[in-house]
């Protein structure tokens, strides 16, 4: 499969889809939450090797926000650039063709 192959298209834009099946990997035992995906076709050395590096470093992993120690929320939160002054206004609503609509409604 070549990486254009690997789009795939909704509506008039591609979406990217993994190149090969991916495997969910529990990283802690017994706890549902923490749990990553890798690729199912490398080698089974390889394989074992990542999901024990993944392990041994579980704790670097941010699974909430409350684990993102010492960064400083003002580089992570998003912020609307909106003057408080300004009334807000309504979009009139859009009519699409049938076939926009057939795309946008699935």
């Amino acid at each position: 499969m070549t990486p254009r192959e690997t789009w795939r298209m909704i509506g008039d834009t591609p979406k990217v889809q993994p190149a090969e099946e991916l495997l969910n990997i529990k990283l802690v035992p017994g706890d549902p939450e923490k749990v990553t995906r890798i690729g199912s076709q490398m080698d089974e050395a390889i394989r074992k090797e990542v999901i024990q590096c993944l392990r041994h470093n579980v704790d670097v992993f941010a699974w909430t926000p409350q684990n993102l120690e010492g960064l400083n929320p003002k580089v992570i939160t998003h912020h609307l650039n909106i003057d408080p002054r300004v009334k807000p206004v309504k979009q009139k609503e859009r009519h699409f063709g049938p076939e926009k609509r057939q795309n946008y409604s699935s």
